[in-house]
């Protein structure tokens, strides 16, 4: 495994290390489900989504990485990510897990201003498995998007993700967010966690239980 990667991941864990999901804020959209969509202006609720190779795009400086797992649902089919952070005895819990993924959540906004979370998965130490060039490229083209506007798009022939860019385009500095709702990106990224519901703190949970095959 390439010692930089290693480094440039470890790199990447250390900036945010200690963000964690608002409880309150998590009970807060549990109250405002059934508003208004008037009501729901008043919170940030963003989507996860990859960058398309239709789209410029660029990335904001602040990114957030968590370990996550793929879980089915009660069928055993369609499968989402889950950010697991518990809320005790975190790392023996992380390392029971098969599979693990480390995920790094890049805030990208587009020329048009549309703004979304992309899910750009890493190598997890706890896999055992060696870096894949869709890991070091991943993280390569969004180092790349923070400094100018570029494509982002996966390459299924070559199994990476590449750029693609333009000398000539410049649609000047993106307006993020955090200046619409005069908020720290951090907080955008929990609340928009916390609305998407994609979070799991319990060891117990229904399907993480599954997840381990303790129930059907």
């Amino acid at each position: 495994m390439d010692d930089n990667n290693n480094n440039n991941n470890n790199d990447d864990k250390k900036k945010k290390k200690g963000f964690s999901i608002d409880k309150d804020i998590l009970a807060q959209n549990e109250d405002m489900l059934g508003t208004t969509s008037d009501q729901m202006m008043s919170a940030p609720h963003y989507s996860l989504d990859k960058p398309k190779d239709t789209h410029y795009a660029r990335a904001h400086p602040d990114v957030f990485t968590f370990t996550c797992a793929n879980l089915a649902d009660a069928e055993g089919e369609a499968e989402e990510l889950y950010i697991l952070q518990f809320n005790e005895n975190h790392d023996d819990h992380i390392r029971i897990l098969q599979n693990p993924k480390l995920v790094t959540f890049v805030p990208m906004i587009t020329p048009q201003g549309n703004f979304f979370f992309w899910p750009c998965k890493q190598m997890h130490p706890n896999s055992g498995r060696a870096e894949m060039k869709a890991h070091a490229s991943g993280r390569k083209c969004y180092r790349l998007a923070q400094e100018e506007w570029v494509k982002i798009y996966w390459d299924a022939k070559l199994k990476m993700y590449v750029t693609e860019g333009d000398p000539t385009v410049n649609f000047g500095e993106p307006e993020w967010p955090t200046k619409k709702w005069n908020m720290p990106m951090e907080e955008i990224f929990t609340q928009t966690i916390s609305a998407i519901g994609n979070f799991i703190d319990d060891i117990d949970h229904t399907k993480l239980k599954r997840y381990r095959g303790e129930i059907v």
